[in-house]
């Protein structure tokens, strides 16, 4: 059975985000090479990781309801913040965390729910 066109440039796309996304673990997790190095793989891991989420988020939207797949890709997104948060409040660093959490709860109202709207309104 051969495959399509589209489909080859899915698998390709799909494998070279792997490919980026391997490495840069492994190189985050055993080797320490000073902050530009950790930096520039991580800037390319989470490119990677970004896409991936978003792929699997649009195949799962043919498995369940789009609404349920982008409540999972959402909770996904800001999970590890508010994951960092609770460890900043669980080691008593109250201060930290309840700055964090401001800043993101600022972003998210001001710029994302906007940004939201606008692109509904245009489209």
């Amino acid at each position: 059975m051969t495959l399509g066109r589209k489909t080859r440039t899915s698998v390709l796309m799909i494998t070279v985000c792997y490919a980026v996304l391997i490495p840069a673990t492994i190189a985050l997790v055993f080797v320490s090479r000073g902050p530009v190095m950790i930096a520039v793989t991580s800037a390319f891991a989470i490119i990677a990781a970004s896409l991936l989420l978003a792929w699997a988020t649009e195949s799962a939207q043919f498995l369940v309801s789009q609404s349920l797949a982008l409540a999972i890709l959402a909770l996904l997104q800001v999970l590890p913040e508010y994951m960092f948060e609770a460890t900043l409040a669980w080691n008593r660093m109250i201060e930290y965390a309840s700055a964090t959490m401001t800043g993101s709860n600022r972003l998210l109202m001001g710029a994302g729910w906007p940004l939201i709207f606008f692109i509904a309104y245009a489209s």
